[in-house]
């Protein structure tokens, strides 16, 4: 898993870079084209994924949630060149069998596996998410699995299928 990590921050630093300059921007979006947004992306419904310390978070737009109730699967994947080999899959999965949430590795791909009911219970309410953490050695993986609400600082665009935030019109 830490070799899985060090890869995709190595690879997070170099794409930030290329595509810090409007050259290396233009020559992905020319080599590479529905990578640097992908068809799902654009329409504003795209699972995220963030990898912090010891810890897996997914979240989920409203269309995300829709179709993950509806097939019991959803999936990204991140394309780290040109090469078939140099991408990176993340999934959402739903599975009777499970009790509590569970991680699946695989090289190349991670699925976060959510028990059905608890995902019934979760699409359905006002719940945030779904937590837990599984054991992995030494230490434990956190798992977070959260509704994408929209930002109360981010402009429209970024807030394109997002739950409604429930802070909104709420001050400091």
């Amino acid at each position: 898993m830490l070799t899985l990590i060090g890869r995709l921050v190595s690879a997070a630093i170099h794409f930030s870079a290329l595509l810090a300059s409007e050259d290396g921007f233009r020559h992905f979006a020319a080599t590479c084209p529905g990578h640097l947004i992908g068809r799902r992306a654009a329409q504003g419904n795209t699972m995220k994924l963030r990898i912090t310390s010891n810890s897996l978070r997914l979240r989920v737009s409203q269309s995300d949630l829709a179709r993950f109730m509806q097939s019991g699967r959803i999936d990204e994947t991140i394309h780290f060149a040109a090469d078939a080999d140099a991408q990176f899959s993340y999934a959402l999965e739903q599975s009777e069998a499970q009790s509590d949430i569970s991680v699946r590795y695989r090289p190349d791909e991670v699925t976060v596996v959510l028990p059905s009911g608890a995902a019934r219970d979760w699409a359905g309410g006002d719940q945030v998410g779904i937590y837990g953490s599984v054991d992995v050695g030494k230490d434990k993986l956190a798992l977070i699995v959260e509704k994408d609400f929209a930002c109360l600082d981010g402009s429209d665009r970024d807030n394109i299928d997002s739950f409604p935030n429930p802070n909104r019109g709420i001050t400091c």
